[in-house]
């Protein structure tokens, strides 16, 4: 007697666990590898040791794509010997090509309750505005979460890599997370790669 098997179905794996958010398909990690790396020849990366020392000081696994930025960008310093060119606007070339104040390697941090609550995110300074349903859904309505890694800036606001989205978010999703707001984030785009790219939401 011959056992008839379910046939396999060419599909996207599903989840490990149901409801459990899942990297969005815009992730394409050698494509992140390949314009970072077009537009930065010169930069020193971090080693694999570098990445791992800091996942162990933040205490969460970082994304794929996080990890390759960190191992193509480290610290955002270039090897030339002559400092970093900035254009007329005074962006400099890692800034320009992660599409953010790159924060580096060494400086990266979790932006958790107690962080958000200091005066570097200027407590007291507003109330967070209400948020929609559907955003909430995406990004957790909290004060901060030890998997939201502070990455970069826009010069006010603080961009992060989501490792702890809502149910119907992406894991590695890019936040911003505003310094007037006490509580939640917007979403910026649904993968590092989105973001580096320029493909953004806001």
């Amino acid at each position: 007697m011959t056992d008839h098997q379910p046939r396999r179905v060419d599909r996207p794996a599903a989840p490990a666990h149901p409801g459990v958010p899942v990297p969005a398909p815009s992730v394409d990690l050698d494509l992140l590898e390949r314009t970072l790396r077009e537009a930065l020849p010169g930069i020193v990366g971090a080693t694999e040791e570098e990445v791992a020392a800091v996942e162990a000081r933040l205490g969460v696994p970082f994304s794929e794509e996080l990890t390759v930025l960190l191992r193509v960008v480290g610290s955002g310093e270039e090897d030339s010997g002559e400092g970093e060119e900035c254009d007329h606007e005074g962006v400099c070339p890692v800034d320009r090509a992660v599409g953010c104040e790159f924060f580096g390697l060494e400086h990266l941090s979790a932006i958790d309750a107690e962080v958000r609550g200091s005066s570097w995110y200027g407590a007291g300074a507003g109330e967070a505005a209400d948020t929609a349903a559907a955003g909430a859904s995406v990004v957790r309505h909290v004060a901060g979460s030890a998997g939201w890694i502070a990455f970069g800036s826009n010069g006010g606001d603080t961009y992060a890599v989501d490792l702890t989205p809502g149910p119907a978010g992406h894991h590695g999703q890019v936040i911003l997370v505003g310094h007037e707001q006490s509580v939640g984030a917007d979403l910026v785009s649904d993968s590092l790669t989105d973001f580096v790219l320029g493909r953004r939401s806001m």
